[in-house]
């Protein structure tokens, strides 16, 4: 009824308003419903509400009444949508705060070396049953807005995860005993930066060529097929995964890059193999499909014509 006040008081403040044709203010719409008995009224089954039409229209009241229900059905739509993306931003916007929180917690909080290797190790390891009951829940109720729904906070728990153990990982490397890799740091500089652009070129390419950013930040509104996304399904996932190689390289830690292979790399490929590839499938249909049976999973291959 909230939705319907607006026009209502429109209607109301224009009561004796002329009506050649079609025109708004030719009727009153009531935000209550009305018996079905009363004669001079057209119900509709879509809204609460009923209306009539004012002695300008006479004998075009039928008509009147019909396109009116119609009017407000649409407007009651058109409202139910922007409600509804009001209410997904303000929950995208605390989750994403959420996240902020736990990374600057993870970044700055004095923590134990028990609690620390928790984190690294631990915060990885929780991402398999996140995924697993995630793809559950898809799998109960392939519908596209569930996937969206879902997807959000699939996306945001696994972020969380892997972005405290990136920072615990990055923050406390020097503390890990451990054998030095014998190249020189220069080396492991360049390959930071290198990686690092191409993990930002992939992100541009999702924003120009899918409408969306990594993770449920902004989830793509279009399948990225185009440019990086045409060689590999995951530009993203691969320029991600040499960033934090170089970055271990760069520190000469044995173990960062043991980490990074056996336990983040699984992670990350059974979050896209598992959960991710399944949410596309139900978004995007039959194009995604095609899009995946000509296209490499992570290593790149020359586009096909």
């Amino acid at each position: 009824e909230m939705k319907l006040q607006l026009l209502s008081w429109a209607v109301s403040a224009y009561p004796d308003a002329p009506c050649p044709g079609w025109h708004p203010w030719c009727c009153v719409f009531l935000l209550h419903r009305i018996p079905p008995t009363t004669p001079h009224l057209l119900h509709s089954s879509n809204t609460a509400c009923a209306v009539r039409c004012t002695p300008a229209l006479a004998g075009g009241a039928r008509e009147c009444r019909e396109r009116c229900c119609e009017s407000l059905d649409g407007f009651a739509k058109l409202m139910d949508g922007t409600m509804r993306q009001i209410i997904e931003f303000l929950i995208r916007v605390v989750l994403l705060a959420v996240i902020w929180f736990i990374w600057w917690w993870a970044l700055n909080a004095p923590l134990s070396n028990v609690i620390n290797l928790s984190i690294i190790v631990g915060g990885v390891l929780f991402v398999f049953p996140v995924v697993w009951l995630g793809r559950k829940l898809l799998d109960k109720k392939p519908t596209t807005s569930r996937a969206v729904w879902i997807t959000t906070f699939v996306h945001y728990a696994v972020g969380a995860l892997f972005g405290m153990s990136i920072i615990r990982a990055i923050d406390t490397y020097q503390e890990w005993s451990g054998w030095l890799l014998p190249i020189p740091t220069e080396i492991g500089f360049l390959l930071v930066i290198v990686t690092g652009g191409a993990t930002l070129l992939t992100v541009i390419n999702l924003a120009l060529k899918g409408l969306g950013a990594p993770f449920a930040i902004a989830l793509s509104r279009k399948l990225a097929v185009d440019w990086l996304y045409a060689w590999t399904r995951n530009p993203m996932v691969l320029a991600a995964l040499a960033l934090l190689l170089a970055l271990g390289i760069w520190f000469q830690s044995t173990l960062f890059v043991v980490w990074a292979l056996v336990l983040f790399t699984p992670a990350l490929l059974f979050f896209v193999r598992v959960y991710e590839e399944r949410e596309l499938e139900i978004r995007f249909g039959a194009s995604y499909l095609e899009y995946k049976a000509k296209t490499p999973m992570l290593f790149p291959r020359r586009p096909k014509g």
